[in-house]
């Protein structure tokens, strides 16, 4: 009875409410003008931008290489001395005022030409320094810095030479957070990427948990609030302003295109990939103030911040992949801060339990234990790279710790449903059988993404 007992748990499907919401991101084509102009899109031809070849890295660094000496030649052409004053075409006290008053212009003008020369110079000579060769003297492509020096000469060559800045909703190699944390998460993706207990966290925390329910419509002013001031000290850091951030939110949630944008998704960063273009721009969907209490709030700052985490986790030039753990650096960061929020509004201390409503009433995991263990464990390494903190052996452990006790709890679940004593089985096995069977169930959930390398083969 018992063999055929966990013959029928090991070909069951022991996970339930499979279901895929929008991701966090989509690859969006450009399908009207609204793209073109809110994101000063300049389309240089009809073909797409790629992940470049080392032999066409080299190419472009050594045009940049000539557009820098080019920039630094022109600097010094443009040091032009105003002319002196023809007294003999001065009259009068007027005709004085009025020739001091060009003089003074044109030396103005000069100044303000040569110190935006200055910082175009410096700009790219930056760009340039942070190159990361190789001992055969080739560029590195696996390295963030390298990549965003690309991009940069690449959208300097393929704009004639004219230098670029930071432009809000623009996402490009200028915004200080793009792929600060990209390499952490390329080698979380490669060591994890197929890992069960990482797909089912994965799983967990973005689609299941229902972290939608930690901040309720009745707290939706206060959260509000909090959630902005969290963004902004975020923010801060990289020497984005209050001002800055309140633009790039205003950007982001006055989007006109929603017939592109999937309705159960909160937001998107969409990645603008043709030749002489590559960049993230991103939607917010703006928040309908509450009517009903107990309902789902989603402060648009915190939104942003899961959006933003996928900015940090992204290699600058890779066209957007489905990767099988995207959403789990994005996730828990979410989940801290909505923690947070809520304790704040409440007045709850870190050390009292919470117990946060689950989306789906099978087994499930505490949301507010999670929070609290990366919470301190970002603490004890000084950082909020989370990708990073997903490849320390704590965090490790604990993920298969809870994997396996997940993997436990429903072969028991499924034994006692069956009639059939749970204690007939050890659980050493009970952990085996579950494992096998969740197996099954992530092979299809996860079948569509990629699960090793995120560089182009």
């Amino acid at each position: 009875m018992i063999k055929k007992i966990i013959t029928g748990i090991m070909s069951a499907t022991l996970w339930f409410c499979v279901y895929f919401p929008a991701s966090a991101q989509q690859n969006y084509p450009i399908k009207d003008t609204e793209f073109a102009r809110r994101t000063n899109y300049k389309p240089i031809s009809k073909g797409n931008f790629r992940f470049p070849s080392t032999q066409e890295a080299l190419e472009v660094f050594e045009q940049g290489r000539k557009m820098l000496s080019h920039m630094l030649n022109t600097e010094s052409s443009q040091k032009i001395t105003p002319k002196h004053i023809n007294f003999d075409t001065i009259h009068n006290f007027s005709d004085s005022l009025n020739v001091q008053h060009k003089y003074y212009q044109d030396s103005i003008q000069t100044s303000l030409n040569q110190a935006q020369a200055d910082q175009d110079f410096k700009h790219y000579q930056n760009f340039y320094k942070q190159i990361i060769w190789k001992e055969d003297g080739t560029p590195d492509l696996t390295k963030v810095a390298t990549l965003k020096s690309y991009l940069a000469f690449y959208n300097l060559i393929h704009n004639n030479g004219k230098p670029s800045r930071l432009q809000i909703g623009r996402i490009d190699e200028h915004f200080p957070l793009l792929g600060i944390n990209a390499d952490a998460f390329a080698e979380l993706q490669q060591k994890f990427g197929n890992n069960d207990a990482y797909l089912w966290f994965t799983y967990e925390l973005y689609y299941i948990a229902g972290m939608d329910y930690i901040i309720l419509s009745e707290d939706a002013h206060q959260a509000d609030e909090i959630a902005k001031q969290i963004l902004y000290s975020k923010l801060q850091k990289y020497g984005i302003t209050q001002k800055e951030t309140d633009k790039w939110i205003e950007f982001a949630t006055t989007w006109k295109s929603y017939e592109y944008f999937p309705d159960a998704a909160r937001a998107a960063t969409i990645t603008i990939a043709y030749e002489g273009n590559w960049y993230y721009t991103m939607f917010l969907r703006p928040n309908i103030p509450p009517t009903l209490e107990g309902r789902p709030y989603n402060p648009i700052a915190l939104v942003a911040l899961h959006e933003l985490q996928h900015i940090k986790d992204y290699f600058p030039g890779i066209i957007y992949t489905k990767f099988s753990l995207n959403e789990l650096p994005t996730s828990l960061i979410e989940l801290v801060t909505a923690d947070d929020i809520y304790r704040q509004i409440h007045n709850i201390p870190y050390n009292q339990p919470i117990a946060y409503k689950h989306k789906s009433d099978f087994l499930g995991i505490n949301l507010a234990e999670i929070a609290g263990f990366f919470r301190n464990l970002s603490k004890k390494y000084n950082t909020d790279n989370y990708a990073e903190l997903l490849l320390k052996p704590e965090a490790t452990k604990y993920i298969e710790d809870s994997y396996n006790k997940f993997a436990e709890n429903a072969i028991t679940w499924k034994l006692e449903n069956s009639g059939t004593a749970s204690n007939t089985i050890s659980r050493e096995d009970k952990q085996v059988l579950g494992r096998k069977s969740i197996h099954s169930s992530l092979e299809k959930i996860f079948k569509d993404t990629i699960r090793d390398s995120i560089f182009p083969h």
